[in-house]
């Protein structure tokens, strides 16, 4: 779901606010968070993968599972959107990122 936040258009993704959609890695902040990464056709954003990092814009971009991401984009958009976590700790990060990949079933997994 797409909503207008306080600083322009973020996707709403397991109840949380993420920053973007983005099409490009160096808009992502160099910063702990959640991120996710989906696939635009029109106004449609189908997520295929979401993590968590302690640096978000460095894990995507040398992320192992960007050959899935191609897969998954048949000609579609590949863009990026973040949920900033600064205050939190890499075990809280990682507990929301399983219940959110619980809720949604990404199609690009873990590994």
């Amino acid at each position: 779901m797409i909503h207008e936040g306080p600083s322009g258009v973020n996707l709403n993704i397991g109840g949380y606010p993420f920053e973007g959609p983005f099409n490009e890695t160096k808009d992502l902040k160099n910063a702990p968070g959640l991120y996710a990464v989906h696939i635009q056709q029109d106004e449609e954003y189908t997520l295929v993968d979401l993590g968590q990092a302690a640096d978000v814009q460095a894990s995507v971009r040398g992320h192992s599972r960007q050959d899935c991401w191609l897969r998954h984009s048949k000609g579609g958009l590949i863009s990026f959107s973040a949920y900033y976590t600064p205050d939190l700790p890499a075990e809280v990060r990682a507990q929301m990122e399983g219940l959110i990949r619980e809720e949604l079933n990404p199609p690009c997994g873990l590994g």
